[in-house]
């Protein structure tokens, strides 16, 4: 694991747009890309109480900005893409809150898998990853609904970590190991079985995992996966709404340079 700031293409304006977008785009595919991206989408609350808005507006732009990211990332051909969008510990917000989030994500998930949107047009696969349990019941069916709606497809994967924390999928991962055979049996192997993100095709370390708002902790996200030694870890400074292509290019260009130098033995 490495935390690492991005240089190549630092310079790159902010608003990069239109065909410079397209130019640089166009000249990422020429290089290695990563084959799997984590998001931690943080900051939709404290965009909303920013700009004086609903806090169930922030989480609406949230889902849009994904949208618009992971529009950007198929269509440059990156695979497996994880999000981060809701934690446990997010059950401890007001109950107003937490009803609002889980209404606003049965609609948008199943939105997602509707014939003819971008997961379907691109052939990607949804798993709903994480303590299904604790949702309530018609989240739990939109969930495996949404599977369900993407099980034909096999290009690539969205997993969605709902509800989801690192420290419980590996003690749910132990019990599991204990469950199935005896003490001796729990290895980093077994226990990587028996994870939640397992289920998933092709689910491996992420390359490049990316945090929004500032923030310069995992959150109890992917900790055991993010251990690879070739996952580059971002923090950047904007809230997750705000985020664009632009915001992702030098972080992109960034990882592709290294994977270069690497591939051709000058850097480990």
């Amino acid at each position: 694991m490495s935390v690492l700031s991005p240089r190549i293409g630092a310079t790159l304006p902010r608003l990069v747009h239109g065909p410079v977008r397209d130019i640089v785009t166009s000249a990422l595919r020429l290089g290695p890309l990563p084959a799997h991206i984590a998001l931690v989408m943080d900051g939709n609350r404290r965009l909303a109480r920013r700009e004086g808005i609903q806090t169930l507006r922030g989480h609406e732009l949230g889902f849009e900005a994904l949208k618009g990211l992971l529009a950007f990332f198929l269509k440059l051909g990156i695979a497996h893409i994880t999000v981060y969008a809701f934690a446990i510990d997010n059950f401890q917000r007001s109950a107003d809150e937490v009803e609002g989030l889980m209404t606003l994500a049965k609609d948008k998930l199943l939105e997602l898998g509707q014939k003819g949107e971008l997961l379907q047009r691109y052939g990607v696969r949804v798993y709903i990853i994480g303590h299904r349990e604790l949702l309530r019941p018609d989240v739990q069916e939109a969930c495996e609904r949404l599977e369900q709606m993407t099980a034909h497809n096999t290009a690539g994967s969205l997993n969605v970590c709902f509800p989801y924390a690192s420290t419980d999928e590996i003690a749910h991962a132990t019990r599991t190991c204990i469950d199935h055979g005896s003490d001796d049996t729990i290895t980093p192997a077994a226990l990587e079985s028996a994870l939640y993100t397992s289920r998933s095709d092709g689910f491996g370390a992420p390359d490049l995992l990316i945090r929004t708002s500032g923030a310069r902790r995992l959150s109890d996200f992917l900790l055991w996966q993010a251990t690879s030694s070739h996952t580059s870890i971002h923090f950047l400074p904007r809230m997750w709404p705000e985020i664009g292509v632009a915001d992702l290019l030098p972080i992109l260009l960034s990882w592709q340079a290294h994977a270069v130098l690497r591939r051709i033995g000058l850097v480990a």
